[in-house]
């Protein structure tokens, strides 16, 4: 039981280095790169791409959406790539530029995927930045332009991306978003690496081109190539989106986060292999690929030599070891208005908690790195 004990406390101080300790450490780096206040620059001409699929049910009120921004109009031209759509979007579209919308539709030939047809509208716009921004989001109105300032304040930088929030009601779903919006945004100021949400983000040409011929998920790639190449990917804390069509359940919450989390390891691999950029990337890349590939088995360890200790003498050492585990949650979420409340609020995000370390846990080993489909 001896030997029981020592790996449930050796599986137990990795999972929470590799978790906690990661993010004290990422505060640390971050806290010391803050950039001095800046002027807001002008704004330039830019190009807004909305990739679209079969998007008739939400077209509309994405270039509703767009019409609200505070950019500029006459300095923004807004581009929708279509995939291929059977359904009425690309009439929709024309009905608006028949209104006098200044929007233009492309449809490159083939139905290679929304990735080729992302590729295609970038390399061949004109316009120095672009911001892309999916047809399920609603922006903020000052999103795109705080996207575009921090680009045009950090030459360095070669995407920025908005903080995103789910439109649903599923707590597990807006603790996750949360924490993630702020490991991404640690990550990029400590690292100069993150990644971007295709609900909307912001880039400049000559950073990205030219563009992989094989991505299956153009933010993805993105967020990992540039920084292989010596520039800086970031969240924008100024800039804010709202996903209209998030998990709404926890089966959803698992398939999702499944896929999503199989294509970014796929594309991990990938730029492991290549072995290039800048050593901090590829440290960047080790500690990603650590935390995909190998805390869920060290998780599955602690779990199953958690359960046997309790009917042991040992029982004690999960408690406390949980309950710190529970300690350290609550406290990285403290700052987040996921507590505002009381009481019973408490109790609920507790429970949330654990309920969304179960099903990341789930998520993570049943992920596949070798995904064959091609999506955005």
């Amino acid at each position: 039981m001896t030997v029981l004990l020592i790996l449930f406390l050796g599986t137990a101080t990795l999972l929470w280095l590799s978790v906690f300790g990661y993010l004290l450490v990422l505060v640390s780096i971050a806290s010391r790169r803050r950039p001095g206040e800046r002027g807001e620059p002008a704004l330039p001409e830019i190009a807004v791409v909305i990739p679209t699929l079969n998007e008739e049910d939400l077209i509309a009120s994405k270039l509703a959406d767009l019409r609200r921004t505070d950019y500029p109009r006459d300095r923004m031209e807004v581009v929708v790539v279509d995939g291929g759509s059977v359904d009425r979007t690309k009439e929709l579209i024309r009905e608006e530029i028949d209104r006098g919308e200044n929007i233009q539709l492309e449809s490159p030939d083939g139905a290679l995927g929304l990735a080729h047809d992302l590729k295609y509208a970038i390399e061949h716009l004109t316009q120095e930045i672009v911001v892309v921004t999916d047809a399920d989001s609603v922006l903020e109105p000052s999103c795109i332009r705080n996207l575009v300032t921090m680009l045009l304040q950090n030459p360095d930088t070669a995407i920025a991306g908005a903080m995103l929030s789910p439109s649903n009601h599923l707590l597990e779903e807006h603790m996750h978003r949360w924490y993630l919006n702020h490991l991404w945004w640690l990550e990029g100021e400590a690292l100069s690496s993150t990644g971007v949400s295709g609900a909307c983000y912001a880039l400049r040409r000559k950073t990205v081109l030219p563009m992989c011929e094989d991505a299956r998920v153009t933010d993805i790639n993105l967020s990992l190539a540039s920084p292989a190449k010596g520039y800086r990917t970031r969240i924008c804390r100024a800039a804010h989106a709202t996903e209209v069509r998030p998990p709404q359940n926890a089966m959803e919450f698992v398939r999702f986060r499944c896929s999503r989390a199989g294509l970014y390891v796929s594309e991990l691999l990938h730029s492991w292999k290549c072995a290039s950029g800048p050593l901090l990337f590829r440290v960047m890349c080790a500690i990603r690929l650590l935390h995909f590939l190998l805390l869920p088995w060290v998780g599955a360890a602690f779990a199953v030599s958690a359960c046997v200790l309790m009917v042991t003498p040992y029982w004690p050492w999960p408690i406390i070891t949980l309950f710190a585990f529970a300690t350290s949650m609550l406290l990285t979420l403290f700052p987040s208005n996921l507590l505002a409340g009381e009481g019973r609020r408490w109790r609920r995000l507790s429970l949330a908690a654990g309920r969304l370390l179960a099903l990341t846990f789930i998520s993570t080993l049943g992920l596949n790195s070798n995904p064959r489909h091609r999506v955005l």
